[in-house]
């Protein structure tokens, strides 16, 4: 065999490879695939977390308006990391989050880019946050890191990563892991 066949089949292996682990980015235990569901249980849990509790105010923000990324960023929970990936939420996904959250008392606005949200000329949010969701990052058994964060101005916004696990059939989230930060 020569050695252009041997590099050939090398790289065709190479890609196989990488393929596999791209298709199997988004299982869980059980090689059960995320489903449109999950993945907006996933993100309303998150979204809860950060309205009702991660708000930096102490919980007690609570906007009248919600602004929601529209897609998933990589790294959403460490802004200063400069530009990153960015997957969009299907409507599906967007309407059950809605879904989800509709016992919030805030009206929420799905956003392409936080700048979108309606803001003063000092960059702060007009009576609202802006939340933006990191993508789903499978880990062991049925548990995601999922990062989030939250945006109300320049000295008010922070974010972290969300442990969530399905714990008798619905997604909770049972902690955090990594960098936090506020400012």
């Amino acid at each position: 065999m020569n050695r252009a066949k041997v590099v050939g089949a090398l790289l065709l292996l190479l890609l196989l490879i990488v393929a596999a682990v791209a298709v199997n980015q988004f299982r869980v235990a059980g090689d059960a695939t995320l489903t449109a569901e999950d993945e907006a249980a996933i993100y309303s849990a998150v979204v809860r977390r950060i309205y009702e509790q991660d708000d930096t105010f102490g919980g007690q923000l609570q906007p009248e308006t919600l602004y929601i990324v529209s897609q998933s960023v990589a790294g959403a929970d460490e802004p200063a990391s400069g530009p990153q990936e960015h997957a969009p939420l299907s409507a599906t996904v967007q309407q059950q989050i809605e879904g989800a959250l509709v016992d919030l008392p805030a009206r929420i606005i799905w956003i392409g880019h936080r700048e979108d949200a309606s803001h003063d000329e000092h960059g702060t949010i007009v009576n609202g946050a802006v939340v933006t969701l990191g993508t789903i990052e499978p880990q062991n058994g049925q548990r995601v890191h999922v990062a989030g964060s939250i945006y109300v101005a320049n000295l008010a916004a922070g974010g972290r990563t969300y442990v969530v696990e399905k714990v008798e059939g619905r997604w909770e989230i049972t902690g955090t892991t990594g960098s936090e930060w506020i400012s």
